[in-house]
């Protein structure tokens, strides 16, 4: 389980592999306050999530909420069926469908 991030120029792209639940939050959102920080888009590939709970689900609303704010996008590459089907239980599954590159 582990973050994968590489910054670019203002974007800053986000691999999650394994879970993004409540044991995982608290460390991922240390990492991501000091490396994505200045980012003013977010690209999150969750093909690798294998579990997400309600915590996960709150941490990523909570991003995107805190992006949108400040002007800047969270976007996503991929999406694992799991992730997508509790995404979907919540009703938010347009919130985190694939975009297409440059969009």
């Amino acid at each position: 389980m582990s973050l994968h991030i590489t910054n670019d120029e203002g974007r800053c792209q986000v691999a999650i592999v394994g879970g993004l639940t409540l044991y995982q939050v608290a460390d991922y959102k240390q990492q991501l306050l000091s490396e994505c920080e200045w980012a003013s888009q977010l690209v999150l590939d969750l093909s690798r999530v294998e579990e997400l709970d309600t915590s996960g689900v709150q941490f990523l609303l909570a991003w995107q909420k805190q992006l949108c704010s400040a002007g800047g996008e969270l976007s996503v590459a991929a999406v694992a069926e799991p992730a997508a089907q509790v995404l979907d239980v919540f009703n938010l599954g347009d919130n985190f469908k694939v975009k297409p590159e440059g969009n």
